[in-house]
């Protein structure tokens, strides 16, 4: 199977003219041929490297004859690449903290670091997000409805 990732932009991208193009934050979908038959995929990641491994996993079911059903539940979690650099859970809880010895230096805490106090953390910074009402998000919504069903009319 001759397959590739592409990039499907989203209308504000300043890449949307360039379906190759990696680093942008648009989602990225794997298209190709098998059996002369025209397949695209979406890898339903926004990372190139994902997508990737997505598009080795659809050419290997497809030539293993496997339901693209399958496929669907791909993430990283069941990724063995990605999964096995991931420890367990378990093993986190049940683990002792690491002897001072083990940690390494530039991680140490020294005296001459600032000791901060959680209050200090909590405290909000200057500016705070405003509020939106229901009034409000329900007159944007209704108009850019409106804008929208102008725009497909002309």
């Amino acid at each position: 199977m001759d397959s590739f990732v592409f990039t499907r932009h989203t209308s504000d991208c300043k890449y949307k003219r360039d379906r190759l193009y990696r680093r942008c934050n648009c989602p990225k979908w794997v298209e190709g041929r098998f059996n002369s038959e025209r397949i695209r995929k979406s890898a339903s990641t926004r990372l190139w490297d994902e997508a990737e491994r997505f598009r080795e996993k659809l050419e290997e079911a497809l030539t293993k004859g496997l339901p693209l059903s399958d496929l669907n539940s791909f993430s990283a979690e069941a990724d063995p690449i990605a999964s096995s650099s991931l420890p367990d859970p378990a093993q986190l809880v049940a683990t002792e903290p690491p002897a001072a010895e083990d940690v390494p230096l530039a991680l140490r805490p020294t005296s001459s670091q600032p000791k901060r106090s959680p209050r200090s953390e909590m405290q909000p910074c200057g500016r705070q997000k405003a509020r939106v009402t229901v009034e409000k998000a329900v007159e944007a919504y209704m108009t850019n409805a409106r804008t929208r069903s102008r725009s497909r009319m002309e």
